[in-house]
């Protein structure tokens, strides 16, 4: 039953109005991901030479790890207002012939 309903699932997605809209952009935004997550980590490693350079008498460890704690609240803050609200799209497996009990324990 659970293949059927990823089935039904896919079926749905592929075809939607915006799918190879929504392809394409998802490529891009895939490949644009992979690209500042490469800047993020190189840039990351090299912060403590930049900051070793920059401030010889104080310990970089401990002027990240001072910051960490803010970095870490405001990134839980942008993630709980960014998240999408769950949606259930439960009309239109009314209408397919599978007992409602079975699409409810699914979804």
């Amino acid at each position: 039953m659970i293949k059927r309903f990823i089935s039904l699932e896919w079926k749905q997605f592929k075809r939607a109005s915006y799918f190879q809209k929504g392809l394409a952009i998802k490529i891009l935004l895939f490949l644009a991901v992979i690209y500042f997550g490469g800047i993020a980590i190189f840039m990351g490693g090299l912060m403590f030479f930049i900051l070793k350079k920059t401030m010889p008498d104080i310990d970089p460890i401990v002027t990240v790890n001072n910051f960490l704690v803010y970095w870490v609240l405001g990134n839980l803050a942008i993630r709980f207002f960014m998240q999408q609200l769950p949606v259930m799209n439960i009309k239109p497996l009314m209408i397919i012939p599978i007992k409602r009990n079975v699409v409810i324990h699914y979804l």
